[in-house]
This record gives structure tokens, C-alpha cells and sequence, in this order.
């Protein structure tokens, strides 16, 4: 499922996770949905309630965000 279509099916003040498997993408290329994760937040469409940072590559990506949609 993308991003998109997750969020239109989140019911308000319900909450999801968010992570590389669950979307299918590397862990690189999954740092764009956090970016749009918090886009979204800032628009007030969604609450950031944990996010997880890995540790093995160095790179610090972030690997598992759980949303609240508002």
C-alpha cells in the first residue's frame, strides 16, 4: 500500500505505522515518505507520535514513524 492510499484509509484520530517493509521500498528511498510524513504534519494532517532511528548503516535513517492522522 503507499502512502497516500493509507492515510485516506486512517480514520481521524485513528493511528498507523509506517516502515520500509510496509511500504516496499530500501530504507533510502523511504526517508522521501518521512519527509512527507512531516510535510503533512506541519499541514496539520497528521501527528508524529514515535519515530525509530536505525543504527546499523551509520547513516542514522530514520526506520519506523507511528502516525496519528487529524
Amino acid at each position: 500500500m503507499d502512502l497516500a492510499s493509507l492515510i485516506d484509509a486512517t480514520k481521524v484520530g485513528s493511528t498507523f505505522s509506517i516502515s520500509p517493509q510496509s511500504l516496499s521500498v530500501p530504507i533510502s528511498e523511504f526517508q522521501s515518505a518521512v519527509r512527507e510524513i512531516r510535510r503533512l504534519e506541519k499541514d496539520g494532517v497528521v501527528s508524529v507520535i514515535k519515530e525509530h532511528n536505525e543504527s546499523s548503516s551509520g547513516n542514522d535513517y530514520v526506520d519506523l514513524l507511528f502516525v496519528e492522522k487529524l
